[in-house]
């Protein structure tokens, strides 16, 4: 039988595997939190699924809990393990892009590359991605880059190509505004 633990031990495990994985902890937790509805009691442990049949605190779907060794999504350990390797995995494979690897564990992997290494244009990955990193106060601090990531929105630059000034008006302002908030963000870490 898995271990049931509050809110506040749930996100205690999350930052520690986080940091076990070297993940972003601010947005581990806000990933893990909107995957399973703050936590909701029913995705959590009692055989709730979403719609699609994902199951547990990370929100696995079958195949892929089977891929990365998950055997009880609903047990809170397995699934931070199985999460953190998928990240981790994710992470790899999209260079160290946070927006690239949350778009790979929403929309998977197949569909980032499909649309050329971005963001799908899928409405609920966009939302998912913005949301996660803009929560967490990481990566998507520009103008350019939220509006990138705005739903209403025709897909366009990606968040890189954005940096280096390509598909943005004022490339140059934009790469400045990214620069400062990598320096905030190592800054952060460093002290965190």
């Amino acid at each position: 039988m898995a271990i049931r633990y509050t809110r506040e031990q749930i996100i205690q495990r999350i930052r520690a595997a986080a940091r076990r994985f070297g993940i972003d902890e601010a947005i581990a937790v806000e990933q893990l939190r909107r995957e399973s509805v703050n936590f909701a009691e029913k995705y959590v442990y009692n055989g709730g699924r979403s719609p699609a049949g994902a199951q547990g605190v990370a929100q696995f779907m079958p195949g892929t809990a089977a891929r990365f060794g998950l055997r009880n999504p609903y047990d809170v350990d397995q699934s931070l393990e199985a999460w953190g390797k998928y990240m981790t995995y994710l992470l790899k494979r999209f260079g160290g892009r946070y927006d690239l690897a949350l778009a790979g564990y929403n929309a998977g992997e197949g569909n980032v590359e499909k649309y050329g290494r971005k963001v799908p244009p899928f409405r609920e990955t966009r939302e998912y991605v913005k949301v996660i990193l803009q929560r967490a106060g990481r990566a998507v601090t520009a103008r350019a880059q939220l509006a990138e990531l705005d739903t209403d929105k025709a897909p366009g630059a990606n968040v890189a190509n954005v940096a280096d000034g390509g598909g943005a008006p004022g490339g140059d302002t934009t790469a400045m505004i990214l620069i400062a908030g990598m320096i905030a963000l190592a800054a952060y870490a460093a002290f965190s």
